[in-house]
């Protein structure tokens, strides 16, 4: 992969390059680390060093793969569902294992993006038509994102402090820990009573979150979500928070049930049906940017929480 730097070289070079960046800084966050350390849980979802590759590499073959290259699961090279498997690393997998894997994804996504167009179009059932060039910005966005979530979770493993030498502007451990609590029950009844005007505010201007399926929406794909909600219930528990400076990472579990359009961005039918049906549990990660005197949600990410486990 290119890795360097990339500015002057034209439109495909230029975005095509940045990927690869992201792409090679996601797998920083982990070389290195040993197999013990690669898979520490840190946060309750399945979400460690290892499996943000392993998930990574499935994002890989499910929009280059399966989405363009049309190829069938069976003919894929690697787990290729959307679904939380993405993040599941077997036992005797290594992090050497994972990364190679990683590696080998994203030169086949290199291979079948270079028979299409920047401008070439094909539809996806959630998103419509999207053309080559929009799905390798979302990659750069997605992979950016996961590299975030590797950069903290590495800090929390290789470099641990005292939470009382953990610097956040002028308010201490406790103060944040409220603060990003309190976030938490203002989103509640914020999106209970979609409040348009708050929604907008608990947004960081740069959002990216992760649906399922996998969408990836943003900012204004998740308030349009919300607006078309109804009946709503919804409950947060077990909330934890650790904060770096200007940014919180937090981590919850959540209860959803009510009425979610099926086609809106930021949820899928199958998700919808069993919203309604009968609800879902799911685990949820949350990056939160202190900007203009208060907290809001910079990426979110869920995990569905099998019901047998909800009481664990």
């Amino acid at each position: 992969m290119h890795t360097h730097p990339s500015s002057n070289d034209n439109e495909r070079e230029v975005i095509e390059n940045r990927l690869d960046v992201n792409r090679r800084a996601l797998i920083d966050t982990a070389r290195g680390l040993s197999d013990e350390d690669a898979r520490r849980r840190m946060v309750s979802s399945l979400t460690t060093p290892i499996s943000l590759i392993k998930h990574a590499a499935a994002a890989e073959r499910i929009w280059f793969q399966r989405f363009w290259g049309r190829r069938a699961e069976d003919d894929c090279d690697g787990y290729s569902r959307r679904d939380e498997g993405t993040f599941t690393v077997d036992d005797s997998a290594t992090l050497h294992d994972v990364i190679s894997e990683y590696e080998r994804a994203i030169e086949v996504s290199r291979d079948i993006a270079a028979g299409f167009d920047l401008d070439a179009v094909q539809v996806e059932p959630h998103e419509g038509p999207v053309s080559m060039r929009w799905t390798l910005l979302m990659m750069i966005a997605e992979t950016a994102r996961h590299a975030g979530h590797g950069d903290i979770l590495r800090e929390q493993i290789t470099a641990p402090r005292p939470q009382s030498e953990v610097p956040f502007l002028a308010t201490g451990p406790d103060e944040v820990e409220q603060e990003i609590i309190a976030a938490f029950e203002k989103m509640r009844t914020t999106i209970l009573t979609r409040n348009r005007h708050e929604l907008v505010e608990l947004h960081d201007p740069e959002f990216l979150g992760t649906e399922l399926p996998g969408n990836v929406i943003t900012a204004d794909e998740h308030i349009a979500t919300t607006m078309n909600s109804r009946d709503l219930e919804m409950e947060f528990f077990d909330i934890r928070v650790k904060a770096f400076g200007d940014i919180a990472l937090s981590w919850a579990r959540q209860t959803l049930a009510g009425h979610l359009e099926p086609d809106d961005p930021g949820t899928s039918p199958e998700v919808a049906a069993r919203v309604e049906s009968e609800g879902v549990h799911w685990s949820m990660l949350v990056v939160w940017r202190h900007t203009r005197g208060r907290w809001r949600m910079l990426s979110y990410q869920v995990t569905p929480i099998a019901d047998d486990r909800w009481e664990a």
